[in-house]
């Protein structure tokens, strides 16, 4: 098996109660082999040290940065960030990290409620803002960064389709992405298309990691979804999850948000990736093996 793959993960609020033992349960299993671990800033230095003494050995970590990075962010230094990058890196040994392309830093307050994030703009000028910031990012972070497709709640002024973007965002940096497929469902639906619309032009040969959400539900209109994180997987995420897996052929790992769920549901959701990952991982290997012996 490549030294390459991950594996199955969770992303689990590690102050949700009961989460430790979940978490030991699934690894016990072999359902999992990585968390994703979210860092917010309640979290003491005590009580970090307590989680990640608490935790499985062997098992491995992903972070999911809360702004960190912000590839669309265009006054922000990502060297300001380093120290915090650094800190994150002496702890937790991630083997990526992950953020979605989106903006939280535009002078709102913490009163100031919702929205809490700006979306990412399609256009040529938000392209080279994050197109410089990746290149910034990749020569300077001890964490490699995999830019996570962002959700979109609201139409945008659009100069290229999603797909469009990402392709030419991969090939102006040679990043890894982190896919997440609700998040493309949702795009494509508040624009009226097909699920999976442009998918061919999305470049799924550069996804490094797919995020599949836990449950998703949909609005009244059936104009986009929703992430619903104690929910059991939504059967049509399998059936994109099968569409496109075959053609993620640099996959690495593939988890599930599933939070404030009951037990069963993690280990449900997590049963399915693995029924979906492992082939999948296999056949890539396989047919490497193949073309060695016939070289």
């Amino acid at each position: 098996m490549s030294s390459n793959v991950l594996g199955i993960g969770l992303a689990n609020d590690l102050c949700e109660p009961g989460a430790l033992t979940v978490i030991h349960e699934a690894y016990r299993r072999g359902l999992c082999s990585y968390l994703t671990i979210y860092l917010y800033e309640n979290y003491t230095p005590e009580f970090l040290r307590f989680v990640r003494a608490a935790l499985p050995p062997g098992l491995r970590y992903v972070w999911h940065a809360g702004g960190e990075f912000e590839l669309p962010y265009a006054d922000g230094r990502f060297a300001d960030q380093l120290p915090r990058v650094a800190e994150v890196a002496s702890m937790w040994s991630p083997a990526w990290a992950t953020e979605d392309m989106i903006v939280t830093n535009f002078g709102r307050t913490r009163e100031a409620g919702h929205p809490n994030y700006v979306q990412l703009l399609l256009t040529e000028e938000c392209l080279d803002v994050c197109v410089r910031r990746m290149n910034e990012i990749t020569r300077t972070s001890p964490i490699p960064f995999f830019p996570e497709v962002p959700h979109f709640y609201a139409p945008g002024p659009d100069e290229m389709h999603l797909a469009t973007f990402f392709r030419r965002f991969v090939e102006r940096t040679g990043a890894k992405l982190n896919f997440d497929i609700g998040h493309y469902v949702s795009y494509n639906l508040l624009r009226q298309a097909p699920m999976l619309d442009r998918i061919d032009e999305f470049p799924l040969e550069a996804v490094g990691e797919i995020n599949t959400a836990g449950g998703m539900v949909g609005d009244a209109q059936g104009l986009t979804w929703i992430d619903d994180y104690a929910g059991p997987i939504n059967p049509i995420t399998v059936d994109c999850l099968r569409a496109v897996l075959p053609r993620c052929t640099a996959l690495e790992a593939m988890y599930t948000e599933t939070i404030g769920a009951e037990p069963w549901v993690v280990f449900h959701n997590l049963e399915i990736l693995n029924r979906l990952f492992w082939p999948q991982v296999e056949m890539r290997t396989t047919f490497a093996e193949r073309g060695r012996a016939w070289a």
